[in-house]
């Protein structure tokens, strides 16, 4: 299985683009591109893109659609859904309806006390299993003057509360919930590389000046950071690569600030304070 990622500007691109002369893409416009691009490399390999909100786009949705590609996003919870249209009879007049009765926004179904919920144990983002509560129904996504698109919705919840509830949209409605959530965790692969080759290799903090030099470095930096990958997987153990993950770190740098700040704040109320 491969894995394609997509790097685009940032937030600032637009301004980029208007002065260099350029039109705007904006990330939905890019995957759009990019779809359409991977398959026709790849015209019978099964595809799935993995996206945050800003890949919830309904065209980005309904162009998967037509490329055979299943999209798993981050959903919006004001999204606009609908049952399907009522079937017709030969006593209905009128235009064939596109879609039916509107349903309740999945902010309505999350705070609603009859939502049922479905607990499940899950490995979650790698941090071993943790129980998650989730509910999930089908729809049609569905905005005037589009076609309306069939998706699987799951909603997700922490029962602890220590994390906060997340909609997922999967344009695949035959999917399960367990299967969109899992597809929808692999993209913490890919957040770990990021963090890493950001903290580690300075990614995204190069000093050069020439577009051309920025353009060769970076993919030379995610190379040397699959090659560091690798020699660590072939010559470190599980737990030891468990050792130096970067929650692991994070927790150890908090551990020792604390301790060097009580240390200093002991050292100053002596100094400071006069013997009893």
């Amino acid at each position: 299985m491969g894995v394609a990622v997509l790097v685009s500007p940032r937030h600032d691109s637009q301004r980029v683009s208007e002065r260099l002369g350029k039109r705007h893409k904006t990330i939905g416009m890019w995957a759009h591109q990019m779809i359409s691009l991977v398959r026709r490399w790849l015209p019978d390999r099964p595809i799935k893109l993995m996206g945050d909100t800003a890949y919830s786009v309904l065209e980005l949705g309904l162009h998967a659609k037509a490329q055979q590609v299943t999209l798993v996003t981050t959903g919006r919870v004001d999204a606009v859904l609908h049952e399907p249209p009522p079937e017709r009879t030969r006593h209905t007049i009128g235009r064939p309806r596109v879609v039916g009765k509107r349903l309740p926004a999945l902010e309505q179904v999350l705070q609603d006390p009859q939502t049922l919920w479905q607990k499940r144990t899950l490995d979650w983002y790698g941090q071993g299993e943790r129980v998650v509560e989730m509910c999930t129904g089908t729809a049609l996504w569905y905005r005037y003057g589009y076609d309306p698109l069939p998706i699987r919705w799951v909603l997700t919840r922490d029962p602890l509360g220590k994390h906060p509830p997340k909609a997922i949209f999967s344009t695949d409605p035959a999917q399960t919930a367990e299967q969109i959530i899992s597809d929808f965790m692999k993209r913490w692969s890919l957040e770990v590389t990021f963090e890493e080759g950001h903290a580690h290799l300075g990614i995204e903090t190069q000093r050069q000046w020439s577009d051309l030099a920025i353009e060769r470095s970076t993919p030379l930096l995610f190379g040397l950071y699959s090659l560091v990958t690798l020699f660590g997987q072939v010559n470190c153990t599980p737990a030891d690569l468990w050792q130096h993950t970067p929650s692991k770190l994070r927790a150890e740098k908090s551990e020792y600030t604390k301790q060097e700040q009580h240390k200093v704040a002991n050292e100053t109320s002596r100094r400071i304070l006069p013997p009893m």
